[in-house]
């Protein structure tokens, strides 16, 4: 399901998506396991949320090579720990702040060990 963001950011990103998966960025082989979909989701909502707020302020999609950078290792972060969640190795609650409180299931445990 794609976020709904204006046109222009909508565009943006999916031309940005669009480079990064022709370069092989998202076929890479330490993405593992991780599935498009789930990838394609965290990269509009990650990536997405900064060009929404630099569209906000500067009017049009401005971001610096570094911030990217940033951005995507958050894509792929996000995605390895959800790839991780589906296979029962790590769950997690949301504390009263509404943020994401994680921790290693007993069979991620025996995985480790």
């Amino acid at each position: 399901m794609k976020i709904n963001y204006p046109h222009i950011v909508r565009e943006w990103l999916d031309d940005f998506y669009s480079h990064l998966y022709k370069e092989g960025f998202f076929t890479d082989p330490e993405l593992g396991k991780c599935d498009e979909h789930h990838l394609h989701h965290n990269f509009d909502k990650i990536v997405g949320e900064e060009a929404f707020q630099s569209w906000l302020i500067e009017g049009e999609v401005k971001m610096e090579p570094d911030k990217i950078g940033v951005l995507l290792f958050q894509v792929i972060v996000q995605s390895h720990l959800e790839e991780l969640k589906k296979e029962g190795i790590v769950d997690s609650i949301e504390d009263e702040k509404g943020e994401e409180i994680m921790w290693v299931t007993s069979k991620g445990k025996k995985i480790i060990k």
